[in-house]
This record gives structure tokens, C-alpha cells and sequence, in this order.
């Protein structure tokens, strides 16, 4: 059947090493271990901090070791309810002892929607943030291990972490894949780092994700900043949000290896700096469209095509000023006004949005001077 683990307010799961300076008991397992396995879901719900000072906590949604799978061809899903953050690690010196000595966990902490050391099958993982927990990163897959279904990672009100992974830990393509992921931020959630999947970076990786399907970051009426988001096949921001993607104003290092992103209706999105997609852009319909907000002489380069019409805010300094020729909008793939199209214009500096087909047939959005319409001279009728 189905297990629950339910740690009270008053609860804990403390981590502590053996004698020979190494980690055996002090995790939080929904699943079995060693020759046990779980037909059905799995739940655990943290109400009480969970593992130590030093050695920070470990929670795995599912099984423990290769012999604690699902039962054949049975998905299931493992939920994950984080009500009161877990202890970050804050020792110094841990390293991980690899894969032939699992017993070296002291040096592993955070929140795994999947399992440990086994393949894992059809499951799928839900993990729901509602407290800030910090420094505790969260994996929806597993940590050497597999889970094939879909990942679903949602910070609520008042939730908070400083990594968040849709994929499950990275050492190479045999351990830690998911089928696909969302990472969906409501309401005042703070998260730093956004990483959608991982790349294969183990012994000399060929850079292939870990993630099968779509890797998705969704904003859903949330309002606050976000520092980076990494290896995503698709950010939306859609519900009313309010979004700020803010790397210490670093071109291009607030998108990484991003495709697709899109603005949805009576939402905003302010980028600090210039930015990167690969895909395309699109916004939504002239009722209600959405905002994207740069800096003054800074762009949103689109590698893709440009559709839907957006509203654009140019933000100035007492430095940098709107000038004419600055370029704010670029689709590497060329696209039409009819396709998209960006509003904006500046009567105190006489400039106006308007957009322009390149030579290398891609086009642009940038600044010209703008003419203001006049109203034409009436007759003047004789007496």
C-alpha cells in the first residue's frame, strides 16, 4: 500500500555520525529499505526540523538502496510537504565518499522527491515548500537514483530556498533522471537559483540532460526577485505576477540555456540587465497584455521568433538615458509586427519603439524619433 511519515512540531530526525566518522541513521524515508518496497504513494509532512546544526537533514520521498524499488510497473507518486525547514550543513570539509561507500552520506543534505541507490521505475515526486528553508537545497528526482515520472516542486506563501533542482542529483545519466519537471513559484516565495535540469558533467560528460521531458519554470501570481534561472525548456510568467530576474546586473547571466519564455496577461516582467533565450518569446493579446521592463540601452535577445504583443517599460538613470538607436527587442529568426510587437514612447526624449528588418534576415525592435501628430490647420471661414 501507501506510507505516511509525519514529523510533529515537537518532533525531529537527528543526524549523527558513527564511530568510524561516518553517517548511517538521521534520514527521512517515505519508502523501504533494504528489501522493501511500496506498491502505492509515498508521504512525508516536516512540522518539526529535521536532522542537525552540522551535519544538516536528509529526505528521500522514496526507497533507500537497490533492493527498495516500487513494485514492477507500478508509478505512484511521493509527496513531500515541508511546513518547517530542515537543518542546513554547515560543516566544512564534507566531500562525497562515492558511489562504492553510501555509508559516506555525511557529506550529502537537502530534500529529494526520489530515492537512494535504486532505479525507481514509474514514480513521480511532489515536493510543496511552505517555509523558507534557506541553504536546504531540493531535488524533485532522486540522489543516485532514478524516477521516471514527472517532478513537481511548488513554493507556496511564505516558502523560500536558496537551490531548487527539477532534476534529481547529477552525476551522470544512469542516476538521477526524471521524466520532466515544474518548478512553480506563488504568491512571495523567495528562491535564488533555479536550475530546471541538470547537464552530464561525471567523468568527462557530454553535456546531455538528465531530464527527459520538459523542464518548466513557472511564475503563478507570484511577486518578488529571482537571481537566475538555469536550463529551462520554458519560463512563463502568467497570473497577475510581478517578477524581477536580478544577477547582480550581469549581462546575460539571468537566462542560462533557457528556450522559450512568455509574459502573460496583466503580468510584469523586469530583467536587470540584458538577456538571452534560445527559443522564442511570446506575449499575449493588446487586452491586458503583459510588461517586460529593461534598463535603458540594455535588450532581450530572442534566437527564436517574437509573437504576441507586449507593452515594454524602459527604465532610466540619471546616467544612462533612452537614446536613439538603442536596440531592445532582436528575434534571430525574423519576425513581423503582424507576428509582434513592443508599444513605447518617450515624449521628453522624442523617441518612439519601432521595429526593423536586418540584412541577415533578422529583425529588431529599437528606437527612432518620434514625429508627434499634429492636427491639421482648420480653414479659416470668411466673414
Amino acid at each position: 500500500g501507501s506510507t505516511y511519515v509525519t514529523v510533529g512540531p515537537d518532533g525531529g530526525v537527528v543526524r549523527r555520525l558513527d564511530d568510524e566518522g561516518r553517517l548511517w541513521d538521521g534520514k527521512v524515508v517515505g519508502g523501504g529499505q533494504y528489501y522493501a518496497s511500496v506498491a502505492k504513494d509515498t508521504h512525508i509532512v516536516l512540522n518539526g526540523r529535521v536532522g542537525s546544526e552540522e551535519l544538516g537533514a536528509l529526505v528521500l520521498g522514496t526507497g533507500f538502496t537497490p533492493s527498495s524499488r516500487r513494485l514492477p510497473d507500478v508509478g505512484g507518486t511521493a509527496y513531500i510537504t515541508v511546513n518547517a525547514a530542515p537543518y542546513p550543513c554547515t560543516r566544512e570539509g564534507l566531500v562525497w565518499r562515492g558511489f562504492g561507500d553510501y555509508r559516506g552520506l555525511d557529506s550529502v543534505n537537502g530534500i529529494y522527491g526520489g530515492g537512494f541507490n535504486y532505479d525507481g521505475g514509474r514514480e513521480s515526486t511532489q515536493i510543496t515548500i511552505n517555509t523558507d528553508i534557506g541553504a536546504v537545497p531540493v531535488y524533485g528526482g532522486g540522489l543516485l537514483s532514478n524516477a521516471t515520472g514527472k517532478a513537481a516542486i511548488l513554493f507556496g506563501e511564505n516558502g523560500g530556498a536558496d537551490k531548487v533542482y527539477g532534476c534529481g542529483y547529477n552525476a551522470d545519466l544512469e542516476a538521477g533522471q526524471m521524466g520532466a519537471s515544474e518548478i512553480v513559484l506563488t504568491a512571495n516565495a523567495r528562491v535564488d537559483t533555479i536550475y530546471g535540469y541538470g547537464l552530464n558533467d561525471y567523468d568527462g560528460g557530454d553535456g546531455l540532460r538528465n531530464v527527459s521531458g520538459q523542464a518548466d519554470v513557472r511564475f503563478q501570481g507570484h511577486t518578488g526577485t529571482v537571481r537566475q534561472i538555469v536550463n529551462a525548456d520554458a519560463v512563463t510568467v502568467t497570473g497577475g505576477s510581478d517578477v524581477t530576474i536580478d544577477d547582480e546586473g550581469r549581462d546575460d547571466a539571468q537566462l542560462v540555456n533557457v528556450s522559450d519564455l512568455s509574459i502573460g496577461q496583466e503580468s510584469r516582467l523586469t530583467l536587470a540587465a540584458s538577456a538571452h533565450i534560445l527559443g522564442g518569446y511570446s506575449g499575449d493579446t493588446a487586452e491586458g497584455r503583459g510588461l517586460l521592463v529593461l534598463p535603458a540601452g540594455k535588450r532581450l535577445a530572442v534566437d527564436g521568433t517574437v509573437a504576441g504583443l507586449t507593452g515594454i517599460s524602459i527604465v532610466d538613470t540619471e546616467l544612462v538615458q533612452p537614446a536613439e538607436a538603442q536596440v531592445y527587442v532582436t528575434s534571430g529568426a525574423g519576425s513581423t509586427t503582424e507576428s509582434g510587437d513592443y508599444a513605447w514612447v518617450d515624449r521628453r526624449t522624442g523617441l518612439a519603439m519601432e521595429w526593423k528588418a536586418n540584412d541577415d534576415a533578422t529583425t529588431q525592435w529599437w528606437l527612432v524619433k518620434y514625429d508627434e501628430p499634429t492636427e491639421p490647420e482648420k480653414p479659416v471661414e470668411p466673414d
